[in-house]
């Protein structure tokens, strides 16, 4: 293979991977702010535990996001 496939390979590859990340990015920050509206409202420690791991989930996610985006 030459470096012209092999570079259109790499641009498929990362644009398929950030049309996935960027909707379930958006979806993930309505998520962790329901959870966290719903664990001030109501002071339940699981709603607090629940945006936590979200959270964690979103920063990853919105990390590869951002890294599919520059490549690209």
């Amino acid at each position: 293979m030459d470096v012209l496939v092999l570079s259109r390979w790499q641009f498929a590859i990362t644009t398929i991977y950030h049309f996935f990340l960027v909707p379930l990015t958006l979806g993930l920050s309505i998520l962790v702010a329901i959870f966290e509206s719903r664990y001030v409202a109501t002071g339940d420690e699981t709603y607090k535990a629940m945006a936590k791991f979200w959270g964690r989930v979103f920063l990853i996610n919105f990390a590869a996001g951002v890294v599919t985006g520059i490549v690209q």
